[in-house]
């Protein structure tokens, strides 16, 4: 299973369709869509796609055509009545159920979105509590999130933890598989935002993780910045993937 998480900053209004545009094509095509599209090979769909701080007009214009076009089954097809939200999309699975479930706690409107495929898999998301005063909230968010991990494997959760390094070592973490540790702890893969290790990938009963990197890292050609503030994560758990044929895109 493919799996990509990505930040797309929908809360940040400046060149939100050019950034989120971009941001698309990368996931679809990858870093080089030039290359892609003159070879007619690119990287392998991704299974999963995993998207956090989206909004209305990102899902409506950008996200959900392309993923559309490209063969994923969307969750929400509509826009939720909240200024930002997430989604998750397949592609090749079958999504038996979907719910929102809400946090114990929060300030910020944060919820967690969990797919159960009829793969009996669960694909999990969400955006946790921001900022330092967030913490306490974050921490009771990121706990909840690893107790629905582990009540019923396998289950895989990527997304925006907003967490520290000396929060996670706070946390029962037993059972579950941290992507990017399981795939080798590569220092030039490790910063999501800054140089903090805030996206991450999560995973219990699930095949081992042998590929890890991320996305979003150049900033896109005529816009002088990346498509995001967060950089992406794209995992691979189990066999890695051959390189198939470039997706199509609207």
């Amino acid at each position: 299973m493919e799996v990509v998480s990505w930040n797309l900053n929908g809360l940040e209004d400046a060149d939100l369709d050019a950034r989120t545009e971009a941001a698309m094509t990368e996931i679809l095509l990858g870093p080089d869509p030039m290359a892609a599209f003159s070879t007619g090979r690119g990287p392998p769909l991704p299974d999963v796609v995993l998207l956090q701080e989206v909004v209305e007009r990102s899902l409506v214009a950008h996200i959900r055509p392309h993923l559309e076009a490209a063969g994923y089954a969307i969750v929400p097809h509509q826009p939720p009545s909240r200024s930002y939200f997430e989604v998750a999309a397949v592609r090749g699975l079958r999504i038996a159920s979907a719910q929102v479930l809400p946090f114990p706690r929060t300030g910020q409107w944060r919820t967690l979105l969990e797919l159960q495929l009829e793969s009996g898999e669960r694909v999990l998301t969400a955006h946790l509590e921001s900022l330092r005063p967030g913490r306490p909230v974050r921490l009771e968010q990121a706990a909840f999130v690893l107790d629905r991990l582990r009540s019923g494997a396998p289950a895989v959760f990527a997304g925006d933890t907003n967490l520290r390094v000396a929060e996670w070592k706070e946390l029962d973490g037993g059972g579950v598989e941290d992507a990017w540790v399981q795939a080798g702890s590569v220092p030039s893969e490790r910063a999501t935002w800054a140089q903090m290790r805030f996206d991450r990938g999560w995973a219990v009963g699930m095949p081992a993780v042998t590929a890890f990197g991320r996305i979003g890292v150049e900033p896109v050609p005529g816009l002088g910045q990346t498509a995001s503030d967060h950089r992406g994560i794209r995992f691979t758990l189990g066999r890695s993937p051959e390189r198939g044929s470039s997706p199509r895109t609207r």
